[in-house]
């Protein structure tokens, strides 16, 4: 008799590998964007609330020029990975987080 033909054999039928996870990029990115909006708050809070600001005011507005840079970046990455057919929720994510660090850290010292 035929193997499978009135037989009671198991056909055992190989399965596609799992695709890969995004967890670890995903708790990646999530620590460093907690981390930069963390860092340009601190950073203009600190530069903007110390005796550096009027000691060297100039010093001062170029370092939170700085910080303002990275949100700019964000954007040019975000629009980069977005033409090439990725998500680009981390970079629009940073982008609003880092922004409202530098703002508050800016609004901070005056209060």
């Amino acid at each position: 008799m035929k193997a499978g033909v009135g037989t009671s054999e198991k056909i055992v039928r190989k399965e596609a590998p799992a695709a890969p996870s995004h967890n670890k990029t995903n708790a990646i990115s999530a620590v460093l964007s907690l981390l930069a909006t963390w860092g340009s708050f601190a950073t203009v809070m600190v530069v903007m609330s110390s005796h550096m600001r009027y000691s060297s005011p100039v010093l001062a507005w170029i370092i939170f020029a700085v910080v303002c840079m990275v949100p700019v970046a964000c954007v040019v990455l975000a629009v980069r990975t977005y033409k090439r057919g990725h998500a680009s929720y981390w970079f629009e994510f940073s982008t609003f987080t880092i922004t409202a660090g530098g703002v508050l850290g800016l609004l901070g010292w005056s209060m």
